[in-house]
């Protein structure tokens, strides 16, 4: 990871940071296994609610070799059929992706993030955008109206 990595332990962040629209974060288990996700907001669709795509890094390109799992959508996480349900990647994206959206991640897992913006993946400069995840545009225009 970079210097500008960040370890998340605030739910409400790592929350915002998941849906942000284009976020990826390596999570790591207390016996060191770790994954990183790529979770990539999808197209609106008409009568549909805001879905997200899960991938998981599957190759040596950290920006283009991730593998479909499944999607978000309606707070809750269905798994895709391209990477089967007994593969280790797809059962902790079972187990992981419903605990990150309603903000209760076990402290005793590790959510990282790489120092880019989990909206548009712009490299974050100041602290306060490190900290969150997400830049001071991007966050504006996650929080207009509200």
């Amino acid at each position: 990871m970079s210097d500008l990595s960040r370890i998340f332990t605030n739910s409400d962040s790592i929350r915002d940071f998941v849906l942000a629209g284009n976020s990826i974060f390596t999570v790591t288990s207390p016996t060191g296994t770790s994954f990183t996700f790529k979770v990539k907001m999808a197209d609106p669709r008409p009568n549909l609610s805001t879905t997200w795509f899960v991938g998981v890094l599957t190759g040596p390109d950290n920006t283009s070799s991730y593998t479909y799992l499944g999607f978000l959508r309606d707070n809750q996480y269905i798994p895709g059929k391209k990477i089967g349900q007994d593969a280790p990647s797809q059962k902790v994206a079972t187990w992981l992706m419903p605990r990150l959206i309603a903000g209760q991640l076990p402290s005793q897992v590790e959510f990282r993030t790489s120092g880019r913006c989990g909206r548009c993946g712009r490299l974050l400069t100041t602290p306060e955008s490190i900290d969150r995840g997400i830049g001071p545009e991007c966050w504006n225009k996650m929080h207009e109206g509200m």
